[in-house]
């Protein structure tokens, strides 16, 4: 974790980044749909949490150094940006790292859409990004050659076996998170171009 504080987060923000597979997929999914930006977390007076995704040349026109300055060094793939009200005078910007173990946004992200296309592919975003098209071709060739006949050494990890093991990671990010979540796209107003409200469940 970097950021601009090493003080203690707000008990809010830390509930917030401990359902990591949620906020680090929205803050890959933003990155996507609008580029380098940052996750705002903003909570309510009933107990909600709101994610707002402001792009960079938000910050920029805010002319906030410090942010920008997080804006230009943060990996997407592995990381994200959080800002957030530390006290009434005051907001605070952190660059979020994948812990160890854990999965990165970026994968996090393709494991989403790779569970819908096996399970709801009417779902799918329009947006879906190149890389994600080519991971596609890798698994159809993975499949071709699956299919070829074995020679009887040891071939790993099949397909089949390969989409279990998606749906089996994919499904506890539907079913386990305590917080329920659904997205909308503001395009009238690109500083605050996504948002996501989670509901303490």
């Amino acid at each position: 974790m970097f950021g601009n504080s090493v003080s203690a987060m707000p008990d809010y923000v830390d509930k917030v980044l401990k359902e990591w597979e949620a906020i680090a997929y929205f803050a890959y999914d933003g990155f996507e749909r609008q580029g380098r930006g940052v996750v705002a977390i903003d909570p309510d007076a009933s107990g909600s949490v709101s994610f707002m995704y402001g792009p960079a040349d938000f910050f920029q026109q805010q002319k906030l150094k410090e942010v920008t300055r997080l804006l230009e060094l943060y990996d997407p793939a592995t990381e994200f940006l959080v800002h957030f009200q530390d006290s009434a005078a005051a907001t605070r910007t952190l660059r979020i790292r994948t812990p160890d173990g854990g999965r990165n946004p970026k994968g996090i992200c393709f494991f989403r859409m790779l569970g819908l296309v096996v399970e709801q592919p009417e779902a799918l975003p329009d947006y879906l990004p190149e890389w994600f098209f080519r991971a596609l071709e890798d698994l159809e060739r993975a499949k071709k050659k699956e299919a070829e006949p074995s020679s009887g050494a040891e071939r790993g990890l099949t397909l089949a076996s390969f989409t279990l093991s998606v749906k089996t990671a994919y499904n506890p990010f539907l079913r386990n998170s305590r917080y329920a979540f659904t997205s909308r796209v503001m395009p009238a107003n690109r500083a605050i171009s996504l948002s996501s409200a989670l509901m303490m469940t």
